[in-house]
C-alpha cells in the first residue's frame, strides 16, 4: 500500500514533536501545524510548591521518554495560542488535499473543521473514553484507585469533544519500578507506536468503529478540580510521599 497523505495538527513540546517523527515515518507528511498548550495549571503552580514540582517532574520525565530532534518539513505552519481555528488554517490544510489529518494536542477543533473532513481526522486522547474526559485524564484513574480505567483513546473526532467513534483503546504495560511519571509517558509512547497502524487498518476498514456509550462515562473532570490536595493523596498513596519531593 502507498503512503497515506496525512496533515498533522499537534502541541509543541517534546512529546508532540516523538509523535510527529513517528508519524513522519510511516505516512507522507504534506503538511503540518503546530500550537502552544496555554495556561496548563498555571494558577495551581503558582499557589502550590508541590503542584510546581509536580509539573517540573512531568517536564524531567517527558524529555527523558521522548528524546526526538525537531523535524524540518517544508510545510510546517507554527501558531499562536488559540490560532487554530483561523479559518485561513482550515483552507491551507484543505489545499494539501491530505486523506487524512491526524490530531494530538491541540484546542479543540471547532465545526468548521469536521465540516470539510468528516471522518477523517483522528485523535490521540490522553485517556480511556468515554470513561474518563475532561482534563488530566491520566492522572484521575490514579487518584480513584482504577487503573484498569488507565487507557489512551485512538477514535474518530468530532464537534463533541473527545466523543467520536472509537478505533483502539491503548492500555499501560506496568512494571514493578514504574512510578506515576513512568507509567503515563510509557504509556503514551506506546500509544504512539500503535496510532499509524490503527490509521492504516481503518483506512483499509479492517476496524470497526465502535460508537461511545455517553452513558458509561464516569467523570468529567475540570482543571479546577485538579490540587495540591489531590496531589498529596496520590503521592502518599502511591509513592509513600516521595514522588513530588525532588
Amino acid at each position: 500500500m502507498d503512503k497515506l497523505k496525512v496533515v498533522i495538527l499537534t502541541g509543541n513540546q517534546p512529546r508532540h514533536t516523538y509523535f510527529v517523527n513517528n508519524m513522519n515515518k510511516h505516512f507522507d507528511v504534506v503538511g503540518l501545524i503546530t500550537e502552544p498548550k496555554h495556561k496548563y495549571f498555571d494558577t495551581q503552580q503558582e499557589e502550590s510548591d508541590i503542584v510546581r514540582k509536580h509539573f517540573v517532574n512531568l517536564k524531567v520525565t517527558e524529555q527523558f521518554y521522548f528524546q526526538s530532534p525537531s523535524l524540518e518539513l517544508a510545510n510546517h505552519k507554527q501558531l499562536k495560542s488559540k490560532e487554530i481555528n483561523n479559518n485561513e488554517n482550515i483552507e491551507w490544510v484543505k489545499s494539501l488535499k491530505p486523506d487524512y489529518v491526524l490530531l494530538y494536542g491541540t484546542g479543540i477543533l471547532d465545526r468548521l473543521w469536521f465540516d470539510e473532513f468528516d471522518d477523517r481526522i483522528i485523535n490521540l486522547h490522553l485517556g480511556m473514553s468515554p470513561y474518563y474526559r475532561g482534563s488530566a485524564t491520566l492522572f484521575w484513574p490514579f487518584y480513584n484507585d482504577e487503573l484498569d480505567y488507565l487507557g489512551i483513546t485512538i477514535h474518530i473526532a468530532t464537534e463533541q469533544v473527545d466523543a467520536g467513534d472509537i478505533l483502539k483503546i491503548v492500555t499501560p504495560d506496568i512494571e514493578d519500578e514504574d512510578n506515576y511519571y513512568d507509567i503515563t509517558n510509557k504509556l503514551i509512547q506506546k500509544s504512539i507506536k500503535k496510532f499509524s497502524s490503527v490509521v492504516y487498518d481503518y483506512h483499509a476498514g479492517d476496524i470497526k468503529k465502535v460508537p461511545q456509550d455517553i452513558t458509561k462515562q464516569k467523570y468529567y473532570y475540570k482543571k479546577k478540580d485538579f490540587t495540591e490536595k489531590c496531589l498529596k493523596k496520590i503521592s502518599t498513596k502511591m509513592w509513600g510521599g516521595n514522588a513530588i519531593s525532588s
